[in-house]
């Protein structure tokens, strides 16, 4: 599954992301088609709810996961910031992050079952359950 922003302003280079769809490949092997993603219902004129599961005690974190108290999970946490791109029609071309996130890193401990939420960039927004 492949979430996207489907609204980009015309100039954007992001604005024909359903047609560089065509063209993206995931994992190394090209020559059977295996890793080929394709538009199967574009979420038009709707907002899209965001993904969420349940996560069992015991396996591993496959994203960062936001720092909470109490988060359930183990592992090392790092800061999430650098540059980003910012708005030319202000004049600001690039940005540190406004609002760093502290955040587990991928592959921590889970450990105990949470309710897992999709953030923004990837990030799991994880809740006991």
């Amino acid at each position: 599954v492949l979430y996207v922003q489907p609204a980009w302003p015309s100039d954007s280079p992001l604005a024909a992301w359903q047609k560089a769809l065509a063209r993206i490949q995931m994992g190394g092997e090209r020559s059977y088609g295996w890793g080929r993603l394709r538009l199967v219902s574009p979420l038009e004129g709707e907002e899209a709810p965001k993904p969420e599961w349940d996560v069992s005690e015991g396996e591993y974190a496959r994203a960062h996961v936001l720092a909470a108290a109490d988060a359930g999970v183990e592992g090392l946490v790092e800061p999430l910031v650098g540059w980003e791109r910012g708005d030319p029609d202000q004049g600001r071309y690039w940005r540190l992050t406004p609002r760093p996130l502290v955040a587990y890193r991928p592959g921590s401990a889970i450990t105990k079952k949470l309710h897992v939420t999709l953030h923004s960039w990837g990030m799991w927004e994880a809740t006991p359950s």
